[in-house]
């Protein structure tokens, strides 16, 4: 019995020593954002969270698609679908604008869903797929991308919204610059996402 009660002592010390990992950088207007540095890269990485209006299924379709990226997604000009290696996924090519001097970026990643039939949370895992197409001249090509994204069911009428991402913007960018506009940058794009998602269902 005292195993098992170390054992408990010591997962529950190691969970919470992984949370404390996390800053919470924005608790604002219903939307959350925080931030932690990733090991062996200079950028964070980040984490959020929003409810919004809708049932899952439509918050979520919303989210994988790339006709509406411009829509929501913070600085987003170009969004297509190059190819569905199966029905439900996509290789999707986004482009971002960013304030001069410094140059746009984009990325080709492949948007993998599903939904467990369980809990009946719909997930998308975006994985990095640079080699599908050439690089656009004047456009810097993001080095590495990790994410996901989840809509979990919260009420009759809303869902809640859970992200994850890192991100290496590839050529040169000041880290610090980089870290300190992060959760903005998502917070606008949670809220966004929000506001859309509340348009539809009127």
């Amino acid at each position: 019995m005292r195993h098992v009660l170390f054992a408990f002592i010591l997962a529950s010390s190691s969970l919470n020593a992984w949370a404390a990992e996390w800053d919470l950088d924005v608790d604002s207007d219903g939307i959350k954002v925080w931030t932690r540095h990733k090991e062996g890269s200079r950028f964070k990485e980040a984490k959020g969270e929003v409810v919004v209006d809708g049932a899952p299924q439509k918050a979520f379709s919303v989210i994988v698609s790339a006709e509406t990226c411009r829509e929501w997604v913070y600085r987003c000009v170009d969004s297509y679908v190059i190819s569905r290696p199966r029905p439900q996924d996509g290789i999707v090519y986004m482009r971002t604008n960013s304030f001069w001097p410094i140059s746009d970026r984009d990325a080709v990643f492949l948007a993998e869903t599903s939904q467990d039939e369980k809990s009946q949370i719909l997930k998308a895992n975006m994985i990095q797929k640079n080699d599908v197409i050439p690089a656009v001249e004047g456009v810097v090509r993001i080095t590495a991308m990790v994410g996901s994204w989840e809509v979990h069911p919260y009420s009759a009428t809303q869902s809640k919204v859970v992200f994850w991402s890192h991100v290496e913007p590839g050529g040169f960018l000041p880290a610090a610059l980089v870290n300190l506009a992060l959760s903005n940058l998502h917070k606008n794009s949670l809220k966004s996402l929000r506001e859309l998602l509340a348009k539809k269902r009127k």
